[in-house]
């Protein structure tokens, strides 16, 4: 098993080599001929999948090249947040470690990170000690948060 993980990661690798290396040369926003090939994802149901490999080729091949090119440095549309080199690659690794992070049980690295971020964000914003803080998975759940609390 470790062996097929390893063999999609450094498919995964590759292509995503491939994709950094090409976001400087390519229009920001994909070609017309780009979106059209995302029609490639519509298929019926399958009765059997595409294996993993392939799925991962699937991806490089048909959606890659109609991503919007965020990370070249010349996107200039909505306000999406940067992706750090860092960002990425601890991204990926904590994606490795599939952790759910909802107790300690279940992840104490998770847990003890989480722990860190909240005594920084309360040192960086001077809050009283004793603050509570809450990680969500995104910008929508903390709205709703936000709006809750």
């Amino acid at each position: 098993m470790a062996d097929s993980y390893k063999s999609l990661l450094k498919q995964a690798e590759r292509y995503s080599f491939s994709y950094i290396d090409g976001t400087d040369k390519k229009e920001v926003f994909p070609t017309s001929a780009q979106l059209a090939a995302l029609l490639e994802f519509d298929e019926a149901l399958p009765e059997n999948g595409a294996g993993a490999s392939g799925v991962i080729e699937m991806l490089h091949r048909f959606a890659s090249p109609a991503t919007t090119a965020q990370i070249g440095g010349r996107y200039f549309g909505f306000v999406n947040g940067g992706l750090l080199p860092v960002a990425l690659a601890a991204g990926w690794l904590v994606d490795t470690w599939n952790a759910n992070s909802a107790l300690y049980a279940m992840s104490p690295a998770a847990s003890k990170l989480e722990q860190v971020c909240e005594a920084w964000i309360n040192e960086l914003f001077g809050f009283p000690e004793g603050t509570a803080l809450g990680l969500v998975t995104g910008s929508s759940n903390a709205l709703i948060c936000a709006l809750a609390a």
